[in-house]
């Protein structure tokens, strides 16, 4: 008997030709009609977007710079919470990343900081202290809390049982509503851009945004979608949708309903084509096999290569399993011109 649901889903998805994917040509074309397509079914929040106030909690200052913590609203009825870091010596405009944690107990890891107690320091794991990996490279740093994690866990829905994964109930919220977390979080890195712009003192023409994990998973969307992004750094995010996200268990909050009929994962990040972007896989990571990553990351290269810019993609292998590589990433990042 066969009775497991997954075995007629691998079925379903034999001879799947997914009919946006690049066939090669004119990338810009092709870019414009996958990138409408991919903003209709990741389900962006619609409605008027929320005037831009910042409010700062507090502000620290750390040996490698000043840390603030602020709240600025996205839409109606939702804020988000953020660390901004701005390395010490560093002059106006600043060179700015927007970097976003994966599963984790959220964004306070990337200032190595208690999630409780915010002035008890930590040593977060995995090289995963992006604030302060960018201080101590001359870059101020923008860290969003992402839905679903963190200070932005959800708090106030009745009957939420211990143990659900906390991506669990915002997304079949969104689901609900034809949205979808993804969408969201890629909204959320929107609206960032909105507070750097705001600030008046971020250089725009060279803004990045690196994460792991599902942080990398929403840098790989916002990059494909927001064009005041110019670089990245996607960790451990990365593998063909059959081999990773479809074929063992991950979190529902890489969900994109419909997503394997338009485009595999390649095309989402050829979608960054010129732009520059590191692509990092960890060698014994369950959840994204590095053989998969290894073939799939040829097609990415095939789009940058019809762009005239094979040098802007860039494959890395870190010797260990799903955590962030930090030297490995920033040495390759540094080497690559921007757009």
């Amino acid at each position: 008997m066969q009775l497991s649901p997954s075995l007629a889903h691998a079925e379903a998805r034999k001879g799947l030709q997914p009919a946006l994917s690049y066939q090669g040509g004119s990338v810009p074309g092709w870019q414009e009609k996958a990138r409408s397509k991919l903003r209709e079914i990741i389900g962006f929040p619609r409605g008027p977007v929320p005037s831009m106030k910042s409010t700062t909690l507090w502000t620290r200052q750390t040996s490698v710079g000043t840390i603030e913590k602020i709240v600025f609203p996205v839409e109606t009825g939702q804020d988000a919470v953020a660390y901004w870091c701005v390395p010490t010596g560093a002059r106006k405009p600043y060179s700015t990343w927007i970097c976003l944690q994966g599963h984790s107990s959220g964004m306070h890891n990337s200032i190595n900081a208690d999630y409780e107690d915010e002035t008890r320091p930590i040593i977060a794991p995995g090289d995963r202290d992006f604030a302060i990996g960018c201080m101590k490279r001359g870059y101020a740093a923008l860290c969003i809390e992402q839905r679903g994690f963190g200070y932005r866990r959800e708090f106030d829905l009745p009957g939420r049982q211990q143990g659900t994964t906390t991506c669990h109930d915002p997304l079949v919220g969104a689901l609900m509503i034809g949205r979808t977390l993804i969408g969201e979080r890629v909204w959320d890195v929107d609206r960032g851009i909105d507070y750097l712009v705001h600030r008046g003192d971020v250089n725009l023409e060279n803004l990045g945004i690196l994460g792991n994990s599902s942080g990398g998973t929403t840098g790989m969307y916002a990059m494909a979608l927001l064009p005041r992004l110019h670089r990245a750094i996607i960790s451990c995010a990365f593998a063909r949708f059959s081999d990773s996200i479809v074929a063992r268990h991950h979190c529902c909050c890489n969900i994109v309903p419909g997503i394997m009929n338009w485009f595999e994962m390649a095309d989402i990040v050829g979608l960054s084509a010129p732009k520059p972007v590191v692509i990092v896989n960890g060698k014994t990571d369950p959840i994204f096999p590095i053989e998969s990553a290894r073939s799939h990351v040829r097609e990415v290269q095939r789009i940058y290569q019809a762009c005239g810019t094979p040098d802007r993609v860039w494959f890395v292998e870190g010797p260990e399993g799903h955590r962030f590589y930090a030297e490995l990433s920033w040495q390759v990042i540094e080497t690559i011109g921007s757009d």
